[in-house]
């Protein structure tokens, strides 16, 4: 059950009242729900916090007793009991996220299905229970053209600041030092190294 259906975003003017309307017949719904998430985990806590405590609905009684208890630990699960995981992406600058994903979900598997941004969809996991610290996605090569800037400092020795799956914690002037290679394209990575991912469009 998706709750993103496509009159939805055109009847709304602005993204709260999309989102609001999402949520609204999620709850309707309930019952049906068996997966909650967004592609973004900030979309998803925005929506939980922004939407729930106004909801109106035959359901409002029950929602208010739910979000009136002093703690919202294992909101969606007691919103919609079906639910199986909650899907987003949690690596990388989302990874911050996660901490507060675990204390709404209730326990529910954080499920990583791929990897976007608002240009495009990267790749996909194929390993999608895999842990948030061992997520792994294969790229589609349909999607975009994919270049890769080699990160390297000293000599071809990975910086230490960059992380496999997650941000790099070095500066911007470290970054423009440590790339000095030009890009290569997906036929030429090298197993082992790290790259900057650089994305370009069809359109």
């Amino acid at each position: 059950m998706s709750t993103q259906v496509r009159m939805i975003p055109f009847c709304a003017r602005a993204n709260k009242q999309s989102m609001y309307c999402r949520l609204l017949r999620g709850l309707v719904q309930r019952s049906e729900v068996l997966r909650v998430g967004t592609i973004f985990a900030s979309a998803f806590l925005r929506a939980i916090k922004a939407s729930l405590g106004r909801t109106k609905s035959e359901f409002a009684d029950f929602i208010e007793t739910q979000c009136s208890e002093k703690s919202w630990e294992g909101i969606i699960k007691k919103l919609w009991p079906r639910t199986k995981y909650v899907d987003v992406i949690v690596i990388g600058s989302t990874a911050q996220y996660i901490l507060m994903l675990e204390f709404y979900s209730g326990g529910l598997p954080l499920v990583s299905t791929m990897y976007a941004s608002s240009e495009c969809y990267f790749g996909l996991n194929l390993n999608p229970l895999s842990k948030a610290s061992d997520v792994s996605y294969t790229l589609l090569p349909n999607m975009a053209y994919f270049e890769f800037l080699p990160v390297e400092k000293n000599h071809g020795q990975v910086h230490q600041g960059v992380q496999c799956n997650g941000t790099s914690d070095h500066s911007l002037k470290e970054e423009e030092d440590d790339i000095k290679e030009e890009a290569v394209d997906l036929t030429t990575v090298k197993c082992g190294h790290y790259y900057e991912l650089v994305v370009t469009t069809f359109t």
